[in-house]
């Protein structure tokens, strides 16, 4: 799936499940398409910007993927 367009909710769902009832840890491409999810649906509509323009490392990456990790219940510090 393309980055640049929003995961699916069912999808969202079933990757979540998947890992959970598996037992196993998101790759980091499952990671992204969560942070991406996680930025359609709570940032790109106000400011304008899908999810493959938000520059890797800036603290909007950041910031999205920490909360994709913590979907998956993953809570893992961020260097400061």
């Amino acid at each position: 799936m393309p980055m640049s367009e929003p995961v699916p909710d069912r999808v969202f769902h079933e990757l979540l499940v998947a890992c959970f009832t598996q037992r196993r840890r998101p790759s980091d491409d499952e990671v992204n398409l969560i942070a991406g999810k996680i930025w359609h649906d709570g940032y790109a509509v106000p400011n304008g910007r899908c999810w493959s323009k938000v520059t890797p490392g800036s603290d909007q990456h950041r910031y999205m993927r920490s909360a994709a990790h913590m979907a998956f219940g993953l809570f893992e510090r961020q260097a400061a």
